[in-house]
């Protein structure tokens, strides 16, 4: 039994084409397995058929300057305790 740590993350600053699917990866190590959740702004990144998660990746399909661009945080969850990533933020361009 341990709490999570981030084993990886995206870099601080993550500037992405419009045309290509934006993807945040969180991996995190802890027992029991972590759980995933994406802050963008401080809020909970709300999951849509556009904003999916896997694992801990967060992917933004078609990703568009109005609705993405923002400072995100992945915080990994156990009984445990939670680790968080830095912050990235993410600008469309």
């Amino acid at each position: 039994t341990s709490p999570p740590s981030i084993t990886e993350e995206p870099e601080a600053y993550y500037i992405v084409d419009p045309r290509v699917n934006a993807q945040l990866k969180c991996v995190a190590r802890g027992n029991p397995t972590p759980t995933y959740v994406w802050k963008k702004n401080g809020r909970d990144v709300e999951l849509t058929d556009r904003v999916t998660m896997t694992d801990g990746t967060l992917v933004i399909e078609e990703p568009h300057e109005r609705l993405d661009d923002g400072t995100y945080q992945c915080y990994a969850n156990n009984n445990y305790g939670t680790a968080l990533s830095n912050k990235i933020t993410l600008r469309v361009g």
